[in-house]
Order: structure tokens, then C-alpha cells, then sequence
């Protein structure tokens, strides 16, 4: 026999089924990895050992074979953010927004976005990552120096996209430089 030009891949999907997260692997029935309920996004590692998601306002992990669920971000880790004099009353809490795992690792990069009452999105155009395996949470850009990002498959780079612009960058947020401007 040959060997096929394209070998079949081995699928693992990750989703949300009744608030909690599931997990599918090719040839396997489905599993649950929590129970708890609550959960509305999910994110799956790129080596598929770890499924990230948000729980309500906050971040959270579990390894893809059940074990070690662990929260990685809560309320205090926003609390001294400062979105101004005319805004910081009506700030009900800091949700990660955009969330994505930097390429061969398992740290999550994600901005926030300040929840207020009412209806509307506003960003904070910050960075943050946090490391899955040690808990290290760390602040890359402040607010208003980040904005959507986008990573480099190598991990690397990033390219930041704000209004007007479009900067590239290493991945820790230093050699920044200007890529694109536009109207």
C-alpha cells in the first residue's frame, strides 16, 4: 500500500455544549472537561493540550484530558485600570476581548474591553498575556499602544491594528514600527 500525499489529520475540536466545555478527537467520543456551566467562548492550544475559555468575565483553562482547570484572570487583576474621570463610574468590569494562543506555547495574549451598562464596545487597546502553565500574568501594551492583534504563524511577530493604522511588532511589543497608515 501507499502512503497517501495527504495524510488524514488527527482532528480535536473544542466547543461549548450546555455552558460547559466539550472536547472531540477524531476516533473518540466526545468528553467533558468542566461541569461547573458558565462558559461562553473556547480556544484550543495549538498542540491541543490545553482548551482556554472565558467563564463570565474571566479567563480560564483546562488541560485537554480533564485535569487542572484553573482560573487565570479575575476582577482584581483589572481593578487599578484607569479608563478616565468620565468613564471609570460606569465600568461594571474588564472583559478579556480577543483572545488567541501565541503559536508553539501555551500563553494566551488577549486585550480587554471595559463593560459598562448600556449598549455599545469599547476597547481598551491594551496587551496582555499570561502564561497557562505558571499562572504569570503580565501587561505587554498599555492602554491605548495596542489594539487588535494579529500573530505571525512563527510566533514572533504580530501586527497591531488600530484605527488608522496598522503597526507590526515583536511579539513582546518592542521593535515597533509602522506598516500601514490609512483613512
Amino acid at each position: 500500500a501507499s502512503t497517501p500525499l495527504f495524510p488524514s489529520p488527527n482532528l480535536t475540536v473544542a466547543y461549548v455544549k450546555d455552558g460547559d466545555v466539550w472536547l472531540w478527537r477524531q476516533g473518540s467520543d466526545p468528553v467533558a472537561l468542566t461541569t461547573d456551566g458558565g462558559v461562553n467562548d473556547v480556544w484550543l492550544s495549538d498542540d491541543g493540550a490545553w482548551v482556554a475559555f472565558r467563564r463570565g468575565l474571566d479567563l480560564w483553562a483546562v488541560s485537554s484530558n480533564g485535569q487542572n482547570e484553573i482560573q487565570l484572570t479575575s476582577e482584581s487583576d483589572f481593578a487599578n485600570l484607569d479608563f478616565g474621570e468620565e468613564l471609570s463610574p460606569f465600568v461594571t468590569g474588564v472583559l478579556p476581548y480577543r483572545v488567541a494562543w501565541l503559536p508553539g506555547s501555551h500563553v494566551l495574549l488577549f486585550n480587554t474591553s471595559p463593560q459598562i451598562e448600556g449598549p455599545g464596545l469599547l476597547l481598551s487597546d491594551d496587551l496582555w498575556q499570561v502564561n497557562v502553565e505558571t499562572g504569570e500574568l503580565s501587561l505587554t501594551l498599555p492602554s491605548g499602544e495596542g489594539g487588535h492583534f494579529y500573530l505571525a504563524p512563527n510566533g514572533r511577530r504580530m501586527a497591531i491594528v488600530r484605527p488608522g493604522r496598522i503597526d507590526l511588532a515583536d511579539i513582546d511589543g518592542s521593535n515597533r514600527r509602522e506598516g500601514l497608515t490609512h483613512t
